[in-house]
């Protein structure tokens, strides 16, 4: 399927959003003529065309119910003639002597009309491919010659300017002589129209549905009971009762905010979370390891018990934890763990994966962040930031292509919706949404959870990470007066020096290019901004001076507590250790 987009009105970025997300090929294509109907001509450039044995031109508002491939004539130019006589046989006359054309044979149109063969509606085309190159060259000409005649506006009324493509289709087969197959009214179903029809209907392939449709999405019914009875069965298959979303992250892409949304809102947006009721929400994922990280709480469920509980039935039911794309990571279970999460679904289910990406840079100078900030659970914690990109870029933290790939692999072809972080302008939780063709308004949570610091408070926070004082002010004591030193310092230090940007640059680059042939997901290599300001070397004195002064003031009990950790840890034989305790030791005495 390859879409074709003309206007760069304001809808664009949310159709190419939709088309990306739905791994739909698309591209534009420059306006001709009136700029609205006749652009369906322009469809047969595409040098695309030329790679298939047969070309369907199609409207966007149609809806198939059925594989038609098989049943369209091989050798045959074919669509459904008009319903109703538009523009009536006397004026398609007067316009094909005007051309000095000879009649095409009639024929009759749904509506009991008559006109000529050929003057098929617009909404589907079948074309062998073949044919295309000549057909392309007459119709546009044909278009070109009638829009731009003045004649042409006396022998048709205004509001029949609109038919001005299909008639010079009409005219262009003609001149051809190409073979021409009048398809069945089945293949081309206008839903918004009132046709008496006098026989049955079983089976509708293509529906044409104009502007009736349901703002949720589903088809409007028509006027026929029989064909009501396959809208219902259209609707049903295009909005599944029963759906499960698997947002698997990544890392640092808003997973808070939008569990936050989730917890806050399942029941106005009429879906399940189950993770609303367990202890944490990365528990789902970690439920799945052959051996869960030292820093999980304990697990008090089985997956077995965890994945059984899911009410999989009568609904939409999303379930949300980074820790998906985390622990498919060598660090973890590798590609096991997708492999591990499918056995404990039901075979019938075919979950809708979610993953949004961000900016490399972004994503591993916040990665490394965080897990200085919030974690001081292993090694890890105190490397620096150098050694934390050498050891991840091992474990593939930073490979999305590869990890992304595998859960495909795992779940199906098209089972993977790639987004980008909206890291400007637009909400996470706006754009998770929507995954449900959700249109409520939600009020806007602007508590951040993750708060930034400054490099130096990172580099700070890093240093009390090796000491051995307790956990508990490592994680949350330590928070607010970390923040509060971040504000108290104006000079802004670069997240990275160009060195380190280029090595990375070239590691990813490979990675970086599959997920934008693949997904049509462009992510930057800035590397101007990444290194905008002052290169961060090495902690300074005066940082370090500056923070213990303010510990003095905020929280004496802080300051004792890394007193204490400085001089027992001062003769530690973990290098960290030894050298976060000598940094302090110098101010602390």
């Amino acid at each position: 399927m390859l879409v074709h987009l003309v206007r760069r009105d304001k809808h664009q970025y949310e159709i190419i959003n939709f088309l990306n997300n739905n791994r739909i090929k698309f591209k534009f294509i420059s306006s001709l003529l009136d700029g609205k109907y006749c652009n369906k001509i322009q469809q047969l450039a595409s040098e695309e065309i030329g790679k298939f044995d047969r070309v369907i031109l199609c409207d966007c508002d149609i809806a198939f119910s059925n594989n038609i491939e098989k049943q369209l004539p091989f050798a045959h130019v074919s669509g459904k003639v008009v319903d109703f006589d538009n523009p009536d046989i006397d004026a398609l006359k007067k316009v094909f002597d005007y051309l000095g054309l000879s009649y095409p044979e009639t024929i009759a149109t749904s509506s009991g009309k008559v006109t000529f063969i050929g003057n098929f509606n617009g909404g589907l085309y079948t074309i062998p491919s073949h044919l295309v190159p000549a057909l392309y060259c007459e119709w546009k000409a044909i278009a070109a010659k009638l829009f731009s005649s003045t004649k042409f506006s006396q022998l048709l009324p205004a509001k029949k300017h609109k038919h001005l493509d299909q008639i010079s289709f009409c005219a262009a087969c003609k001149i051809l002589e190409l073979p021409l197959y009048p398809l069945p009214l089945e293949f081309n179903f206008p839903t918004h129209l009132n046709l008496q029809i006098n026989r049955p209907l079983e089976k509708i392939n293509v529906f044409h549905y104009h502007s009736n449709y349901l703002e949720n999405g589903k088809l409007g019914k028509s006027q026929n009971k029989e064909v009501n009875l396959q809208i219902k069965k259209i609707n049903k298959h295009l909005f599944s009762e029963n759906e499960l979303i698997i947002h698997i992250g990544t890392p640092k892409t808003g997973s808070s905010a939008i569990q936050g949304m989730l917890s806050q809102y399942s029941e106005l947006l009429g879906i399940k979370y189950p993770q609303k009721n367990l202890n944490t929400g990365n528990f789902i994922a970690f439920s799945l390891l052959s051996q869960t990280p030292r820093y999980v709480h304990k697990i008090r469920k089985s997956s077995n018990e965890i994945y059984q509980s899911l009410d999989l039935k009568n609904g939409v039911t999303v379930i949300s934890s980074e820790a998906f794309y985390s622990c498919s990571t060598l660090k973890h279970e590798g590609s096991m763990l997708p492999e591990k999460l499918k056995k404990h679904l039901p075979s019938t289910v075919k979950p809708k994966i979610v993953v949004y990406l961000r900016d490399y840079f972004d994503f591993i100078y916040s990665l490394y962040s965080q897990y200085v900030k919030l974690h001081a659970h292993n090694k890890f914690i105190v490397l620096d930031f150098y050694e934390f990109i050498k050891e991840y870029y091992f474990y593939g933290y930073f490979n999305y292509y590869k990890i992304i790939s595998y859960w495909e692999s795992v779940f199906g072809t098209g089972s993977v919706f790639v987004k980008k972080y909206p890291k400007y302008g637009n909400c996470i939780t706006d754009d998770f949404l929507t995954n449900f063709k959700c249109s409520i308004t939600l009020e806007k949570n602007n508590n951040r959870k993750n708060i930034n610091i400054s490099r130096e408070a990172i580099e700070i926070k890093r240093l009390i990470n090796a000491l051995p004082i307790s956990e508990e002010l490592k994680l949350h004591t330590l928070q607010p007066i970390l923040s509060k030193y971040s504000e108290s310092r104006t000079k802004g230090f670069a997240k990275y020096n160009k060195e380190l940007a280029n090595q990375i640059c070239s590691l990813l680059a490979e990675d970086r290019n599959s997920i934008s042939k693949k997904y049509n997901i462009e992510l930057s290599f800035n590397i101007e901004e990444a290194c905008a300001g002052e290169p961060f070397t090495e902690l300074s004195d005066e940082s370090i001076s500056e923070f213990l002064n303010l510990l003095k003031t905020e929280d004496i009990s802080i300051y004792d507590a890394i007193k204490v950790g400085a001089i027992h840890g001062v003769d530690s034989k973990v290098f960290p250790t030894a050298y976060a305790a000598s940094r302090f030791q110098n101010f602390i005495g």
